[in-house]
């Protein structure tokens, strides 16, 4: 019973992209019918031409349905065709849920399909190196390209690493005392500086406060300014022989409906993981429901859903850090993974684009010009006076 309602919440989704796609394309809503019936047969999806006959009939499946019988869609696809003497496609979110479509001719050589569907896959995962400003700015419209797909709804997030292996991975969980006395930490924060911590603020933004001053949290910080995550990517990183290590920028593409605000449920949800004892459990919910009911008082446990703990979200904060406004800032909140000791993962891998150290100096100089810099992404009056000195030495 869940794989059928899971699969019609996946087919809902995939339907509600292709309308967006095909409303910019023609212009028009009223071309679209659901479930339409022609000739004996049922299509998920048909885009009717001014008299109402098809143009185009579409079939909605799941990548693991396309992978296991790619030959037997394509005969579907076929009879399609002949039936509706119009093109027939079928259509599929890739695993970073970006519309797909396929015809019979794709699909008709099993080899030839299996192929299409691994660079779907393998598309995802490609790393991109360069050398100069000018190339970071030429791959980054090829990613735009790529990505979008035609569409609208796509949003880009980035994390600027100094050092090509670095894992995105929360300060918490970086250090095992860190997580073992999160809720320790979280508490002495608040209780030895009350007036940073006001009584109006939600656990998330607390959170995001001591973010700001450096307190493991299970935040991760993100830009939504590609240039302000070149800068950290270029900042100077040395291995243990001393030699400077090429950086990189991740590129998380996010759908609407992966990017939350910091006042959702979800965000309180997992932000209160913070104020749970390490030994704590998803099936704990007598002992977290009062947590999340102090903050959101008519929580119910209706609303109680263990999997959303086990997600990362993508949050877009308040704007009232100067810092986050500069930095053009928002943040990765992590859930837990078996145990609360792990971070919960993030579900698709991000594009990279590989930043040559040899190459990190003259980029953070055209960077400069722009005015991305130390003083200009943190407001800070001793990060500002260094930057003064560091210009004139």
């Amino acid at each position: 019973m869940e794989s059928i309602i899971a699969f019609l919440e996946y087919k809902t989704k995939v339907i509600d992209l292709l309308k967006k796609k095909i409303e910019t394309r023609t212009g028009r809503g009223d071309v679209l019918v659901e479930d339409y019936q022609y000739n004996g047969l049922n299509f998920d999806l048909a885009e009717l031409n001014e008299s109402g006959n098809p143009t185009k009939v579409y079939e909605i499946k799941s990548r693991s349905a396309l992978k296991r019988s790619p030959k037997t869609i394509a005969d579907l696809l076929r009879l399609y065709e002949m039936e509706a003497h119009t093109d027939a496609y079928v259509v599929f979110l890739d695993a970073r849920e970006r519309l797909q479509m396929f015809s019979y001719q794709d699909l008709k050589d099993e080899k030839l399909a299996s192929i299409k569907l691994e660079l779907t896959e393998n598309k995802l995962k490609k790393v991109h190196t360069i050398k100069t400003f000018s190339d970071f700015y030429t791959t980054l419209n090829d990613v735009f390209d790529n990505e979008q797909g035609g569409y609208s709804g796509l949003h880009f997030f980035y994390r600027g690493h100094c050092y090509v292996a670095f894992k995105s991975v929360p300060s918490i969980f970086r250090n095992e005392q860190y997580i073992l006395h999160e809720n320790q930490m979280y508490h002495e924060a608040i209780r030895k500086n009350p007036s940073v911590f006001t009584e109006d603020m939600s656990t998330f933004d607390k959170l995001v406060k001591m973010q700001h001053y450096e307190l493991p949290t299970r935040l991760l910080d993100i830009t939504t300014n590609p240039l302000v995550a070149l800068y950290f990517a270029c900042q100077s990183f040395k291995n243990e022989d001393g030699k400077e290590c090429d950086g990189a920028v991740l590129i998380y593409p996010m759908i609407d409906e992966h990017i939350l605000y910091y006042d959702d449920v979800q965000v309180s949800m997992l932000s209160n993981l913070t104020k749970c004892s390490e030994n704590f459990s998803p099936g704990d919910m007598k002992d977290f429901m009062p947590i999340i009911q102090k903050e959101i008082p008519s929580f119910s446990d209706k609303e109680y859903h263990q999997s959303v703990l086990s997600n990362v979200y993508c949050v877009m904060p308040k704007l009232n850090n100067e810092r986050i406004i500069r930095q053009h800032g928002a943040f990765f909140i992590f859930g837990m993974g078996k145990t609360k000791k792990d971070p919960a993962k993030i579900k698709d891998q991000p594009i990279t684009i590989r930043i040559k150290a040899e190459s990190k100096e003259s980029i953070l100089k055209e960077l400069q010009l722009l005015g991305i810099d130390e003083a200009a992404l943190f407001p800070e009056t001793d990060k500002i006076l260094k930057q003064i000195k560091r210009q004139y030495n």
